[in-house]
């Protein structure tokens, strides 16, 4: 899985120290979620990859290196619980679905103009065929319509009525609707994120930081999903890299 550096915040350093605190069973392994594990000559790669990328006279810091590390273990667990999730589901995210998604949102080269990178293309079709599960389209607009509802008793209550009541109520969609879409959506796909992390067996070395169901990324603090024979006090924060799709998906026109 490629992290691009845009899901990746700056954070402080030392997560490249090779992973001495790891427990016996999970030596080597800076994340496992169920059978699945992720190395740290895995994170390593994806850094030296991305820093081969930068124009001739550009190095990554050790600031930006632990960003990167920190947004590829986040953006590794949360690919496998969502990918848990859409078996459970009976959500369709293979290949063809992936490409399918990516012609429907204008093809590669249209989704690279909204610096949606190669690497990116699939993980983005992934999170919108995700989205378009957790919230069908009967019940977006039903939202929809109750958010319309309440815009335009808002108007009401101002005066307004005719064509300036239909401006006040178009104008405000513009910029309610896409922010409470959003919403419904992350807090849907975070309920679902939690129910899976019940059952699946989630450890994460705390020299990454911790992995958060609600962002479905990792930042500072204590979590259960953090493996006690890791050490958690050299946490990182990446950010939100739910806010980046958000934001990734304005920017696509859907």
């Amino acid at each position: 899985m490629r992290v691009s550096a845009a899901v990746c915040g700056s954070l402080g350093a030392a997560v490249l120290i090779a992973i001495a605190g790891c427990s016996p069973q999970q030596a080597g392994a800076v994340a496992v979620v169920g059978d699945d594990r992720l190395t740290h000559d895995e994170v390593r790669s994806e850094i030296q990859d991305l820093s081969e990328t930068l124009p001739d006279g550009m190095d990554l810091t050790e600031e930006d290196r632990t960003a990167i590390a920190a947004g590829t273990v986040g953006g590794w667990v949360a690919e496998r619980l969502l990918d848990a999730i859409a078996e459970d589901d009976g959500i369709d995210v293979s290949q063809d679905a992936l490409d399918a998604k990516v012609d429907e949102l204008g093809g590669p080269q249209a989704l690279a103009a909204n610096g949606i990178g190669p690497d990116s293309v699939d993980e983005f079709a992934k999170f919108q065929i995700l989205m378009t599960a957790m919230l069908p389209a009967d019940e977006e607009a039903q939202l929809q319509a109750e958010v319309e509802s309440q815009v335009r008793e808002q108007g009401t209550l101002q005066g307004l009525d005719g064509d300036e009541l239909e401006e006040f109520v178009e104008f405000n969609m513009q910029q309610l609707w896409p922010q409470t879409r959003g919403q419904e959506v992350q807090q849907r796909i975070s309920t679902r994120v939690e129910e899976q992390m019940d059952v699946t067996d989630v450890d994460v070395s705390g020299r990454y930081g911790v992995f958060d169901e609600q962002t479905l990324g990792m930042h500072q603090g204590a979590s259960a999903s953090t493996t006690a024979g890791w050490d958690p006090d050299e946490a990182v924060d990446t950010g939100n890299p739910f806010e980046d799709m958000m934001e990734l998906q304005g920017a696509s026109g859907e």
